[in-house]
Order: structure tokens, then C-alpha cells, then sequence
């Protein structure tokens, strides 16, 4: 009932000598066949980056994940950081933390340390578990820690939850940059009002509207 698209492995996903694309074939993402589902889903199906060196740490999330998000695959850092930087970034990373070059310490550094990436929530999945290894993730700026080896329903819970928290601060700056928008249109009188079943009531009104009313 899944539709499986293929990229070019040199160049569309990933690069690396650890893995063997005849045996794990480049996945840029997984989708509910479009029989099955509507295109509206489809088009607004998030994205998980998954970062691991190691195949089947790769495979086995690719396999928790896959029915219900888009899936890529980094198996470094470094084309980890190339993808969140692509004109079609990841809405949350899992990122392992051990990794040869680039570790996952280093790229969630240099993600929060970007605007154009630095509210991507990037969760650690990690076999360190020492209460001084998971500080150094949180201080970093990622959101949580998922412990090796991984249990299917905990990796689902967290993620569902930073998307919908993600989801959710999005909404509140599209909200915002509305609002101004909207006061950039109307100049200095304005009024905000509040409405619920049994009042309505000002809420905000700007200094220039006060001369008015």
C-alpha cells in the first residue's frame, strides 16, 4: 500500500562508503499510495530527516516512520546539514550523535546557529545516556533524547509531539506577520476585538485610534 521513491545516491541523498546502495537503496521519501490517500495529505505530509552512519539504525526508523512522513536519509553530518539547507528542509531531524567528521553535537550547533534552520526541532537518538551527554544535547538547542536501541512507539510519540509543537509556533508567526501586515495597511487606528459567545470586548487599541473613539 507504499509508494517507495528513489533518488540518485551520489547526489540526491546521501554519500557515503559505509553503505552499500545495492543492498540499501537511497530513500528521499515515503508516501501512502495516492489511491489510498488524498493529495492534500500528501502535499502537507511532514518531513523526518534521519541522521545515522549506520545503515540499519537507518533502516529500522525508516521502518517506524514511514506510514505516516516523508522520510530522507543522511548517513554524515555533513550532508545532514546539506539537506536541512536545501530549498525543501526536513520538519524535524532525529540525529544520532556519534558519527565520524561531523558529529551530531557539531551539526545541531551549526543548524541552531543559522536562522534559515534554527527552529527545526532535532531530536538525539543516541546510546549515551549519561545525564552530562543528554545536557550538552539540550544546551545545544535540541528538543529530546531517544535512547538506543529505540522502541517504535517512543520514537513515535516524540516525534508526533515536536511536530505538533513545531506545527504550532508556526501558526502563531504566520498569526503575527498577519497582524502587522494588517497594521502596516491600516496605519495607527486600529482596534482589536475579542469575540466569544456572550461578549465582545476590545482587546488592543492602538494610540491612534484612542484620539477617535
Amino acid at each position: 500500500a507504499y509508494e517507495i521513491t528513489y533518488g540518485d545516491w551520489s547526489s540526491d541523498v546521501c554519500s557515503s562508503d559505509l553503505i552499500d546502495p545495492r543492498t540499501f537503496p537511497p530513500i528521499v521519501l515515503t508516501t501512502p499510495s495516492a489511491n489510498h490517500m488524498g493529495t492534500d495529505f500528501l502535499e502537507n505530509q511532514p518531513t523526518i530527516l534521519l541522521v545515522d552512519d549506520t545503515a540499519e539504525n537507518l533502516m529500522l526508523l525508516t521502518e517506524i516512520l514511514k506510514d505516516e512522513y516523508r522520510i530522507r536519509v543522511a548517513t554524515n553530518g555533513e550532508r545532514a546539514l546539506t539537506i536541512a539547507h536545501s530549498k525543501n528542509p526536513p520538519d524535524l531531524i532525529l540525529l544520532d550523535v556519534m558519527m565520524p567528521g561531523i558529529d551530531g553535537h557539531e551539526v545541531c550547533r551549526q543548524l541552531k546557529a543559522n536562522p534559515k534552520t534554527a527552529r527545526i526541532p532535532v531530536i538525539f537518538v543516541t546510546a549515551l545516556s549519561a545525564i552530562e551527554d543528554e545536557s550538552i544535547g539540550f544546551d545545544l538547542g535540541a528538543v529530546d533524547y531517544i535512547s538506543k536501541p529505540v522502541r517504535p512507539k517512543i520514537v513515535k510519540a516524540r516525534v508526533r509531539t515536536h511536530l505538533s509543537l513545531y506545527h504550532q509556533e508556526r501558526l502563531i508567526d504566520a498569526s503575527r506577520q498577519k497582524f502587522q501586515r494588517l497594521v502596516d495597511d491600516v496605519g495607527d487606528k486600529f482596534v482589536v476585538f475579542s469575540y466569544t459567545p456572550v461578549e465582545r470586548k476590545v482587546t488592543y487599541m492602538s494610540d491612534g485610534a484612542r484620539t477617535v473613539f
